[in-house]
């Protein structure tokens, strides 16, 4: 048999996302006489978009440019973000190219979207477009899978999941399965087979309710299920599969994930199928987690560490034996480490461990803010190879920080920024404005606490905050001084977005406003406010 590995648009071309790479390395260790092959099909479609856009079969024009120079300077943008380390240029030229890029994909990308949306419902569409989304899907169709693994991390993934499946089962008939992290987080991931999917295309909204091209979805990790998967498929029973949602035989008991195994089980990523060089990137960034799920996992907002049943970690060597591994295999030194958080004192093991083995490497690392984090355990993170922190800053009001569960102190996360400023290490912090609760005050608190750090930040991630369904905001609306929630949202397997009113402090549109007035100034924050988009190019 043969199963494929999707990754469809739209992602940021910088680096290859790590889920596929799991999944690929241990079903080519686990399943016998199985063919198992990963499709950067987010990848194919930058390229086929240059091609398109060379050729003149798709003219987009930006700023005041025609169609043929605004082709040409998006390849341009993009060969100098893939060929310049971000130390060797000027950062005006390095913004300047950035913005470029990023207008190209905001514009692009929705107009792709819209066509795919389009082409599920069956809209007539322009011979280009209908050429350009079978030719995304290509490559999978001349490997000829049985199954299809369809990995979607984002929303905006969705509707180019969906046209992918339709296109695959309609050419070559495989078994088309979902997963990923988008279905992971969701309260209720068979949704996609109870209530269809909602599509926006030509200002409309459509409701289709049967999706009779996705057969399965994998709600939890995906490796034991897809296990699972393929033996059903070669046994021709799959009525019921453990840790698979089956469309024909959907029970909502189906949608518990399965129990996870331990991690130090798990293979080395493979991305043997993937071709690193040509990410937009000076040397190709690869992706590795040394735990899953969060240590901490009180955050009241968040949803993101549901996508794994519990945490838990590898063990630093086997973690070292991975990164040595990746170092010699595809000749790289430099990685993102995306576990959800690293603890302080996990930290320090990990960095030491690096040190006595001498790894030569560039990383990259999320953790929380605390007073442990100090300057002598940030020196030795930094000379053990961390270019760049990422750190969940959020507010500068301990008020609101406390209604978020984040377990830090104002003061405290003020001085993690200088130690690791100081100790010769990027950060990138992440601010949310619009918090139930929140008043002008706290949102002062958080203007003046970036005016205080500015000089110790070089990127930031910034937005108004967004209620998501299964977060204990959304369960304990009172206890958040929400008085109203009704849903944006009640669409395919993905968790429900809210509008909500509150009974004290700002209101969302209040926020809003406060947000666009003082936008400006955020953005001044920081090297650039691309790198808060292209953040691996800080690893450079």
């Amino acid at each position: 048999m043969k199963i494929a590995i999707i990754i469809p648009p739209w992602l940021h071309p910088t680096s290859p996302p790590l889920g596929p790479a799991c999944l690929a390395a241990f079903l080519k260790r686990e399943a016998k006489n199985t063919t198992t092959k990963v499709f950067d099909l987010n990848l194919h479609h930058y390229y086929q978009a240059f091609e398109y856009l060379d050729q003149g079969k798709i003219r987009l024009t930006l700023y005041n440019w025609n169609s043929e120079e605004t082709a040409k300077r998006i390849k341009e943008a993009f060969g100098f973000l893939k060929s310049q380390t971000f130390s060797s240029v000027s950062l005006k030229t390095w913004h300047s190219k950035a913005t470029i890029f990023l207008s190209f994909e905001n514009i692009f990308n929705g107009f792709i979207g819209e066509m795919a949306a389009r082409s599920l419902l069956d809209l007539k569409l322009p011979k280009t477009i209908h050429e350009y989304l079978q030719g995304l899907v290509e490559p999978v169709l001349c490997f000829k899978p049985d199954i299809c693994a369809v990995s979607l991390s984002f929303d905006a993934q969705v509707v180019f999941g969906l046209s992918i499946a339709k296109i695959i089962k309609q050419r070559i008939g495989s078994f088309v399965c979902f997963g990923g992290a988008r279905f992971g987080t969701s309260p209720e991931p068979g949704r996609l087979f109870t209530k269809g999917v909602t599509i926006k295309a030509k200002g409309k909204t459509t409701s289709i309710k049967n999706v009779s091209y996705v057969d399965a979805i994998v709600p939890g990790e995906g490796e034991l299920p897809l296990h699972n998967l393929l033996n059903a498929l070669r046994s021709g029973k799959v009525d019921k599969v453990p840790g698979v949602i089956i469309k024909k035989t959907f029970n909502h008991s189906d949608a518990v994930p399965l129990k996870p195994f331990d991690m130090n089980e798990l293979p080395c990523p493979d991305f043997s199928d993937i071709p690193l060089d040509q990410y937009m990137v000076p040397h190709p960034v690869l992706p590795i987690m040394t735990s899953r799920g969060c240590a901490w996992g009180r955050c009241t907002f968040c949803t993101h560490h549901k996508s794994y049943n519990r945490y838990r970690q590898m063990k630093i060597q086997k973690l070292i034996c991975h990164i040595k591994k990746l170092c010699n295999t595809y000749k790289i030194h430099h990685i993102n480490i995306f576990d959800e958080m690293i603890p302080p004192a996990r930290f320090r093991r990990l960095s030491q461990a690096l040190l006595n083995n001498n790894i030569d490497i560039t990383f990259s690392a999320y953790a929380k803010p605390t007073k442990a984090f100090d300057r002598e355990l940030l020196g030795q993170i930094r000379k053990a190879g961390c270019q760049l922190m990422l750190w969940g800053i959020e507010s500068g009001s301990q008020k609101i920080l406390d209604l978020m569960g984040k377990g830090t102190k104002v003061e405290e996360m003020e001085q993690v920024l200088i130690n690791s400023s100081k100790s010769g290490i990027k950060n990138l912090i992440f601010v949310m404005f619009g918090f139930p609760g929140e008043t002008k005050e706290d949102f002062r608190m958080t203007l003046d606490f970036l005016k205080r750090t500015k000089d110790h930040i070089h990127a930031i991630s910034k937005g108004l905050f967004v209620l998501v369904e299964g977060c204990q905001i959304q369960k304990n609306p009172d206890g958040f001084f929400i008085k109203r929630m009704k849903p944006i949202s009640d669409n395919w397997g993905g968790a429900t977005t809210f509008e909500f009113e509150t009974q004290k402090g700002l209101n969302p549109t209040e926020s809003a406003e406060l947000y666009k007035q003082h936008l400006p100034f955020i953005e001044q924050i920081g090297l650039s406010p691309r790198l808060g988009v292209y953040r691996e190019h800080l690893l450079f």
